[in-house]
């Protein structure tokens, strides 16, 4: 006898601890490990990768997903069908690093200002968690920080 799928309440449940994806996807790392492990907790984190015999079922992991994203990226993503479709897509947008997502987050990182001084550590902290997510090299992220004050 084949194993059951989870139920949508089980599914849902598990996405609680997911955060929406902000559309600039500064937050990418955080949201795709939140849902693998929701994946995981339903027994499906090869649903990521490959297309689940269910249809029905990776829809409505993929309804799950998609309510995790902000209307930008919903709208980018909504005729996909599958997980594996859809996390595809966004690895593609978020979870390479090129040239030219590096240039651009160097360039974001130096034009970043300190507001107020009151908000000195705020401002740090998003220096240190990195533009995109990344990781700054520390040479970049020394320049960015003697500019950015």
């Amino acid at each position: 006898m084949a194993a059951q799928n989870p139920s949508l309440s089980d599914v849902l449940k598990a996405f609680l601890a997911v955060p929406e994806l902000r559309n600039n996807g500064t937050n990418f790392e955080l949201w795709r490990a939140r849902v693998k492990a929701a994946t995981c907790t339903i027994g499906n984190e090869a649903i990521l990768t490959t297309p689940h015999t269910d249809a029905n079922f990776d829809g409505i992991v993929a309804a799950a997903i998609q309510g995790k994203l902000q209307n930008n990226l919903f709208m980018l993503v909504n005729t996909l069908t599958t997980c594996k479709g859809i996390m595809d897509s966004l690895i593609t947008r978020f979870g390479q690093t090129t040239a030219v997502v590096t240039a651009d987050a160097e360039r974001q990182l130096f034009s970043m200002k300190c507001q107020s001084d009151s908000h000195i550590m705020k401002h740090l902290d998003v220096m240190v968690t990195g533009v995109r997510g990344q990781k700054n090299k520390e040479q970049s992220y020394v320049s960015g920080r003697v500019l950015s004050h």
